[in-house]
């Protein structure tokens, strides 16, 4: 049994929508940089405590407060 509940790879190449490979749970980001990776490597986000770097989740199932990813 998956007991897998969202998949988050932060990989996006644009824009604010932090995809949920599993289709159910996308966030949005804020104060994030969209690294580019080596090609074939991919992308990934930065985030600074600086900036108040965050991914915002409108969606009620997933636990709202801080947790480590």
């Amino acid at each position: 049994m998956n007991k897998q509940v969202a998949i988050w790879r932060l990989d996006e190449s644009s824009g604010t929508t932090v995809v949920d490979a599993l289709g159910k749970y996308n966030g949005t980001a804020t104060n994030t940089t969209i690294i580019a990776g080596p090609a074939g490597f991919g992308n990934a986000r930065r985030f600074t405590a600086s900036s108040s770097s965050r991914i915002v989740f409108s969606n009620p199932i997933i636990p709202r407060g801080s947790f480590v990813l």
